[in-house]
């Protein structure tokens, strides 16, 4: 045994040296490795960067559907919301839109509790109402957000599925018929339901009998608030003057808040205010301009707010300012900036240029995107697209005047990150 447990220790203590001499030589130099740990601190830098802008963005969108949705029913039955849950409190509903019709004809409710209202239109069918435009109006009475919860659960709505969609073209409007269901709760969170299919068909709604609840309940509530009727005064369109304006002021802000935090809204996003056509470019935080094809181009980004120009040579893909090179703003580049665009006349361009586009050519097609976010919130846009070599873009150079800027800064942004 004694012998035994000699040669147990010789072994061990042959693997511990053989383990040292393996880790001294997998030693890295000191310079190397302060490297690597400075690149490890700088990713994870940028990935709490990213986190923090993912998570202002997810705010940005909870306030947005809730004060849009206030502000602007055809918001209601759009993207870029937070989907309410099946088990959403009924009694925080603020804004319920039913409509239902065809290409011709339709009707329309909006049970309002924000304005303490309920609207109907009998001769229209459409996802984007204007208050303004609905001939019929009445004030709640008391029962009637009961007697709409009660319609809900009976109809099962909460549960119906998102979508439901027929056969048939569902561009071709005329031969289509079509229904929608929002619901904003107090939250803002947003609930949406909705189908279309050919006219008389039966494939594009949830059990008939469960849809029947809804439709019956909503001509009966549209016939009383007829019998109720109210005639649409000047002190109500007052009124509704406010409410507009209300919504262009809250627009504005949203701009200013989101175009900070998503690149991407600056140059596709909705529901924005055009900046006016005679805006002090002093006032840019933002420029950001794309240009390519599928498998080529260039993006660009010049940034007031972190003080940073971000280049991508190699991508028509502005966007993501971590997968972009980038430097810092130096002393003349925003005058540079504001140069390019008076000398190329930026204000007077129309707002988009097309020529047609063969979709089974090689390169798919060409287009450039501008996008420019002020400091009231305001933003100017420029775009085009077209086939390689199309006439889509302003005339008499004055693109060619942005595009020598934004390589030349570029080419410069390049070599200062390098340095």
């Amino acid at each position: 045994m004694t012998m035994m447990k000699k040669i147990s220790t010789i072994l061990v203590m042959i693997f511990l040296v053989g383990c040292t001499a393996t880790l001294g030589a997998n030693e890295m130099p000191d310079e190397t490795l302060e490297e690597v740990e400075e690149q490890e601190r700088t990713e994870e830098q940028a990935i709490r960067e990213w986190t923090s802008a993912e998570l202002l963005r997810k705010e940005n969108t909870i306030s947005h559907s809730r004060n849009s949705g206030r502000y602007d029913l055809g918001y209601i039955s759009g993207p870029n919301i937070v989907p309410a849950s099946i088990d959403a409190d009924l009694r925080t509903i603020e804004r319920f839109v039913f409509t239902y019709g065809d290409f011709y004809s339709g009707n329309l409710v909006v049970f309002d509790r924000i304005n303490q209202k309920i609207y109907f239109d009998p001769t229209i069918a459409t996802v984007r109402p204007q208050l303004r435009t609905m001939p019929y109006y009445s004030n709640i009475e008391d029962g009637d957000l009961d007697r709409l919860i009660q319609v809900i659960e009976r109809s099962n709505l909460l549960n119906w599925e998102d979508s439901y969609q027929g056969a048939g073209n569902p561009r071709s409007m005329e031969n289509r018929t079509f229904w929608y269901v929002g619901i904003l709760f107090s939250d803002g969170t947003i609930m949406q339901r909705r189908g279309g299919g050919r006219v008389r068909a039966r494939d594009f709604y949830p059990p008939r009998n469960e849809f029947r609840v809804l439709t019956n309940f909503i001509n009966i509530l549209g016939t009383e608030v007829q019998e109720r009727e109210f005639v649409m005064t000047d002190e109500r369109l007052a009124e509704i003057k406010v409410q507009e304006q209300r919504q262009r002021e809250w627009t504005i802000e949203h701009s200013r808040n989101r175009g900070r935090y998503d690149l991407g809204y600056i140059v596709r996003g909705n529901n924005f205010v055009s900046a006016s056509n005679d805006v002090d470019f002093q006032t840019i935080e933002r420029f950001v301009f794309s240009y390519g094809g599928h498998f080529h181009g260039n993006g660009f980004v010049f940034d007031m707010i972190n003080e940073k120009i971000y280049y991508n040579p190699s991508f028509a893909y502005a966007t993501r300012l971590n997968s972009m090179l980038y430097a810092d703003i130096e002393d003349g580049d925003f005058d540079r900036l504001i140069k390019a665009l008076e000398k190329s006349n930026i204000r007077d361009w129309e707002e988009s240029y097309r020529s047609p586009v063969d979709r089974f050519t090689e390169d798919g097609g060409m287009s450039w995107q501008i996008g420019i976010l002020f400091s009231d919130g305001t933003m100017m846009r420029r775009r085009g697209s077209g086939d390689f070599g199309g006439d889509f873009y302003p005339p008499a150079g004055a693109f060619n005047i942005i595009t020598s800027f934004v390589d030349t800064l570029g080419a410069e942004v390049r070599e200062r990150n390098n340095s």
